[in-house]
C-alpha cells in the first residue's frame, strides 16, 4: 500500500487489515469494500445516529427525542424494525437511505479491490537487549544476586565465626607464600554442601559457572585440587565449626534442649562392593597366589626347549603383581582377625578358653564356642578400598559398605546439636555417647531424650535413669506387642515398659518420629547426600560434620526469612 493512504489507517485497524489481506493473498476470501472508503462518503451518507433515529421511527412510528438521539445498540433498534415490518422491507429502508450506487471511489478503494498488498506491521517495543554492550562502571557483587539468598546468609555467619585455627595454618608463610583465603574457602565449601555440590571437581566448575559461587569467591578460582587439598587439610577444624554454629544456633533461640530425639541412617562409604573379600575366601585367594608364585619361580629356573614358541612372558613382573595382591589379602585377613579378637575380649574370651564358655570365676560352665578365639566367621568381609567400611543392610534390600550416622535433633527448629559416625551397624551403642556428644556442644545436657527400639538395653536405660535426663525409648517395633519382660533381671527395661503404656509417655514417643527423621530425610533427599567422599572413619566423621554444618545454616537462613 503506498505510503499516502498508510498514513491514514489507524492503528487499532492494522491487524485486522493485515489478517484480511494474508486472506486475499491466498485466495481464501472474497472482497468486500464498503461505501465508506467512498470520496464522497460525508455526502449524503447516514452516519450512526441517523440510522438510529431511521430506526426509531419505524419501529414507533413517532421521531426520537432531540435529547436522546444518541443509540447505545442501533443494531438492537433494527431487530426491532425487522420484526414489525419485515426483512425485505428493512432493506428497502436501507437502500432508499444509503445511495450505494452514487459513490465516487476513492484512491484506497481501488487499491483495496488490487491485492496483493500488505500494511507495515506496527512496530513491537522490546525491552533493551545488547548483550555486547560493556558496563561502564563494574557491577556489584553483591547486586547479583536476590536479597536473602542463602550465599549471604552464609557469608555473613562465616564472617562471625571463629576462624583462627584455620589461619594458625599459614602463619609464618611469608609475603612470597599466598594461600587462598581461608574465610572464602570456608564460604565455598560450606555453600557447596549446603546446595548438594560435594565433589571438588564440581565446586570448580560451579566458581566460574553459578553467580552464588561467583560471590562467594569474590574473583578466586581455586583448581579442584586445592579445593580437595583445603578440605583434606582441614578436617579437624571444619568438625569444630559445626560446633561454633550450634552455640550459634543457640544465641537465636533456635535450640533450648527441651527435647533431644536420637536417630541414625546408614550412608554408602566411598567404597565398592565388589572391592570385599570375605574371610574364607582370602585363606583360599592366599593358598591360590601362593601356589601361582611357587609355579612362576620353577618356571623361571628352568628353560625348554618347547616353550620357544608360546608368547613372551614377564615372570618377574607376574611374580610382583601376585605377591602384592598376596599381601593386600594377607593385611585384610589380619585386620578381621583382629576385629574379631577385640570382640571376643568384650564378651569375657581368653586366647587358652579351649572353646569353653566360663562364669566370672573362671570355671566351665557348660556348651562349646562355634570358633577358636580370634577366628572371624567365614562369612565376615573386609573392604580394600576403605577397610574402616563395614558391611550394611541398605534399605529396599541388599548389602554396601556403609557407615552409621547418628544425628541428635532439638525440638525447637529440627537444629541438628550432635552428629557421629560409627562402623558398627547397630544403634544400642551410640544413644550415651550421642548425649554426651550433646552436652560438649552446647554445654547443657536435654531434659528429655526420645529414641527408638534400635538403642534399647538394659545397661543404657539405667544409664538414663541415673543421668537426670528423661528418657523415652522404644522396646519393640510401633504396634507389635513386647515379649515378657523379667522386672528381677531387667528392673530398668520394665520400668521403661510402664512408662510407655502411660498418656504422657505414649505422647512423648509419638513426637520422636517428627523430630528425628526429618532431618535425615533432608540429608539424603534436599541436600542429596548419601555417600560419603572421604575414606576412613576420622575422615567421614569430620564430613558428616561438616554436611550437618550446612544443613544447619541452610535450616537457620530458612526460618530466618519467614
Amino acid at each position: 500500500m503506498s505510503k499516502e493512504f498508510e498514513a491514514d489507517v489507524p492503528d487499532s485497524i492494522r491487524p485486522y487489515l493485515n489478517e484480511i489481506a494474508e486472506r486475499l493473498w491466498a485466495e481464501r476470501a472474497a472482497v468486500m469494500v464498503g461505501a465508506g472508503f467512498s470520496k464522497n462518503a460525508g455526502n449524503g451518507f447516514p452516519d450512526w445516529n441517523q440510522l438510529g433515529d431511521l430506526f426509531y421511527q419505524k419501529a414507533h412510528g413517532v421521531k426520537p427525542d432531540p435529547a436522546k438521539q444518541k443509540y447505545l445498540n442501533v443494531l438492537r433498534l433494527a431487530e426491532e424494525v425487522q420484526a414489525a415490518i419485515g426483512r425485505p422491507a428493512l432493506e428497502n429502508l436501507l437502500r432508499s437511505n444509503i445511495p450505494d450506487l452514487n459513490i465516487e471511489p476513492s484512491g484506497l478503494h481501488v487499491e483495496l479491490l488490487e491485492p496483493p498488498y500488505r500494511l507495515t506491521p506496527m512496530a513491537i517495543s522490546y525491552r533493551p537487549y545488547e548483550p555486547q554492550q560493556d558496563m561502564l562502571l563494574p557491577a556489584s557483587l553483591q547486586d547479583w544476586l536476590p536479597k536473602g539468598h542463602l550465599a549471604y546468609f552464609i557469608s555473613d555467619t562465616v564472617d562471625v565465626l571463629d576462624l583462627a585455627a584455620f589461619y594458625a595454618r599459614y602463619a609464618g608463610g611469608g609475603s612470597r607464600n599466598q594461600p587462598f583465603h581461608p574465610a572464602m574457602m570456608v564460604k565455598v565449601l560450606v555453600y557447596g554442601y549446603a546446595t548438594g555440590v560435594f565433589s571438588s571437581r564440581k565446586i570448580e566448575r560451579r566458581l566460574h559457572e553459578d553467580l552464588a559461587f561467583r560471590m562467594l569467591g569474590a574473583g578466586n578460582f581455586p583448581k579442584h585440587r586445592t579445593i580437595r587439598d583445603f578440605r583434606a587439610l582441614h578436617l579437624l577444624e571444619l568438625s569444630d565449626l559445626f560446633v561454633q554454629v550450634v552455640k550459634l544456633a543457640r544465641e537465636m533461640g533456635l535450640v533450648k534442649l527441651g527435647t533431644v530425639a536420637i536417630d541414625g541412617t546408614k550412608i554408602k562409604a566411598n567404597a565398592s562392593r565388589h572391592k570385599a573379600m570375605s574371610y574364607e575366601r582370602m585363606q583360599q585367594a592366599e593358598a591360590e597366589l601362593k601356589a601361582q608364585i611357587d609355579a612362576l619361580l620353577e618356571r623361571a629356573k628352568t628353560t625348554d626347549a618347547a616353550e620357544a614358541g608360546e608368547p613372551e612372558l614377564d615372570i618377574p613382573a607376574e611374580i610382583e603383581r601376585r605377591e602384592l595382591r598376596l599381601k593386600a589379602i594377607a593385611q585384610a585377613r589380619e585386620r578381621l582377625e583382629q576385629r574379631q579378637r577385640d570382640a571376643d575380649i568384650e564378651r569375657g574370651r581368653s586366647d587358652d578358653d579351649d572353646r569353653k564358655p566360663r562364669d566370672e570365676d573362671g570355671k566351665p560352665k557348660g556348651g562349646r564356642y562355634k570358633r577358636e578365639f580370634g577366628v572371624p566367621e567365614p562369612k565376615a568381609q573386609d573392604n580394600f578400598t576403605d577397610p574402616a567400611s563395614r558391611i550394611m543392610k541398605r534399605t529396599g534390600g541388599g548389602f554396601d559398605p556403609s557407615y552409621n550416622a547418628q544425628t541428635a535433633v532439638d525440638d525447637t527448629a529440627h537444629i541438628i546439636v550432635a552428629a557421629e559416625v560409627g562402623n558398627n551397624a547397630a544403634d544400642v551403642g551410640q544413644l550415651l555417647p550421642m548425649l554426651n556428644a550433646v552436652k560438649d556442644n552446647t554445654g547443657q545436657a536435654p531434659e528429655q531424650a526420645l529414641a527408638d527400639a534400635g538403642y534399647r538395653s538394659e545397661s543404657n536405660l539405667q544409664a538414663l535413669a541415673g543421668s537426670g535426663i528423661d528418657g523415652v525409648v522404644a522396646l519393640g517395633r510401633e504396634g507389635k506387642r513386647c515379649a515378657q519382660i523379667d522386672a528381677q533381671t531387667s528392673q530398668h527395661t520394665a520400668a521403661m515398659a510402664a512408662k510407655l503404656q502411660t498418656e504422657q509417655g505414649k505422647a512423648a514417643y509419638r513426637r520422636r518420629k517428627w523430630i528425628a527423621e526429618p532431618p535425615n530425610g533432608w540429608i539424603k533427599s534436599v541436600l542429596g547426600f548419601r555417600q560419603f567422599s572421604l575414606r576412613g572413619l576420622h575422615r567421614v566423621q569430620a564430613e558428616f560434620k561438616l554436611v550437618c554444618l550446612a544443613l544447619n545454616l541452610r535450616r537457620m537462613g530458612n526460618l530466618r526469612m519467614a
